[in-house]
């Protein structure tokens, strides 16, 4: 069951300048992570020569496992970044421009997004679903939707839209896709 929450509308002047942080973690990466980790090193160590190569490839599943166990949602002037904690440089930005609207849901990774991962596709929508939860939509030019989940995603949707208000459009956040 999704429940759009509407959050108080901010008001914005001209010059003011904003900014927004969240983090959203997957524990169950980061504990898979540290395992295959320490698997990998353990067997590397100890299996015969022929063996310890396979067990130090257990790395390379543990850095892809931690790179994506964690993610940082930042709004600014500019728009809305989603990106690695680990690895920053890996993000996907969206200008004010190209936002619609926003709003702040519960979200059922499974139901709504089709299950959990560092980026999941469906048709007409993109999202980055660790957990369920909080989750920050975004209407995206086009009809297209990218959902992150994230705590205090009410507040990140207010912001979004008081953006997309200043930058004199109306902010069409809670435009209903995807809901029962």
């Amino acid at each position: 069951m999704k429940h759009e929450r509407v959050p108080e509308e901010i008001v914005l002047s001209a010059g003011e300048r904003v900014a927004w942080a969240g983090v959203a973690v997957s524990r169950w990466s980061w504990v898979s992570g540290a395992v295959v980790a320490a698997v990998g090193t353990t067997g590397g160590l100890t299996a015969a020569a022929p063996y310890a190569s396979s067990f130090w490839c257990l790395w390379v599943v543990a850095a892809i496992l931690l790179s994506t166990a964690a993610v940082r949602v930042s709004i600014n002037d500019r728009g809305v970044t989603v990106s690695s904690v680990v690895l920053p440089f890996v993000r996907r930005t969206f200008t004010v421009a190209r936002i619609a609207g926003a709003s702040g849901r519960w979200t059922d990774a499974l139901a709504d997004l089709g299950g959990w991962g560092p980026y999941r596709v469906m048709p007409g929508r993109h999202s980055v679903s660790l957990r369920t939860g909080d989750s920050l939509w975004l209407d995206l030019d086009g009809g297209r939707e990218f959902v992150v989940t994230v705590d205090g995603a009410e507040e990140a949707a207010a912001l979004v839209n008081a953006l997309i208000t200043r930058s004199g459009r109306h902010a069409g956040g809670g435009s209903g896709a995807g809901q029962d």
